[in-house]
């Protein structure tokens, strides 16, 4: 698994990406809704009827139908887009620095999995060369060329040795199962080449991760300011526009009803969402 490979394996299947591109496809989700304008009602009443005297049945009943269709004032609908715009920017920068985060992981574990590789090697290179001396000390020893003392300290050099082995063996797997979690695969079925110098060094992606931060702390205060424009906008209370006909059973007629209604903004101004959004930005 070369260090290409895996960052490029890490851009297709990585947890992370895929949470980076959902929160892109979430944003422009919102954003096609902010675009909708509200829907119209349709208001059916009948009145007069089932009462008592003459309004018992239904030959005095008034039945109105009318279609009523909200109209949004102070620009609320061209405040909630250019909010869903904003946020949209800002999920895209977001997801770009959450891939150049990605990256930089990706090739800092694959280094440590190289490294822990080379060191796994070495440590069992030594272990066996720990082996082939305790060996050849036990046959001196048996045939009286070396003290018995020889003998113990040869094996506990080799005891040490394959518990160094065991341990860089094991530090070689946790390194591999790390960069596996970050390329996305459930095993670690994979050899890591050995390390090249120019891999050793992140130097040209950090700088790369750090406008990509830039950018999207700009995106951020481009959506706070969008959300506190949004929040003005909401002051501004809804026109609710209806026309309709109302049919007189009593007198065999029919009549055109029309009409408006708007919410006096006495106790509710948004003052609370305004504020917060301010804090925002």
């Amino acid at each position: 698994l070369t260090l290409a490979d895996a960052v490029r394996e890490a851009r297709l299947r990585s947890p992370l990406g895929i949470e980076a591109s959902a929160r892109v496809e979430a944003e422009q989700g919102r954003l096609a809704q902010s675009k909708l304008r509200p829907n119209p009602e349709i208001d059916i009443a009948v009145e007069n009827f089932a009462g008592s005297r003459g309004f018992s049945g239904t030959s005095a009943a008034e039945t109105t139908g009318s279609l009523a269709l909200p109209i949004e004032l102070g620009g609320k609908r061209s405040a909630r887009v250019g909010t869903a715009t904003a946020g949209v920017a800002l999920a895209e920068a977001e997801a770009q620095v959450a891939m150049l985060d990605l990256d930089l992981a990706v090739r800092e574990a694959h280094t440590l999995a190289a490294e822990a590789e080379a060191a796994a090697t070495l440590a069992a290179e030594d272990a066996d060369i720990a082996r082939a001396l305790e060996a050849s000390v036990r046959k001196l020893v048996e045939a009286g060329r070396e003290p018995p003392l020889r003998q113990v300290t040869a094996t506990a050099e080799r005891a040490q040795a394959d518990a160094v082995a065991e341990l860089a063996a094991a530090e070689r797997f946790a390194a591999k199962e790390n960069l596996a979690a970050l390329i996305g695969r459930e095993r670690v079925d994979f050899e890591v080449p050995p390390l090249a110098p120019a891999q050793s060094s992140d130097a040209g992606a950090r700088p790369a991760v750090a406008a990509a931060d830039l950018k999207a702390a700009q995106n951020q205060l481009t959506f706070a300011r969008a959300a506190l424009r949004d929040a003005k906008a909401q002051r501004a209370p809804d026109l609710r526009l209806s026309v309709g006909a109302r049919r007189l059973a009593a007198d065999d007629a029919t009549a055109m009803v029309a009409g408006f209604s708007i919410p006096f903004p006495l106790f509710n101004r948004n003052g609370g969402t305004i504020a917060a959004a301010a804090a925002e930005v």
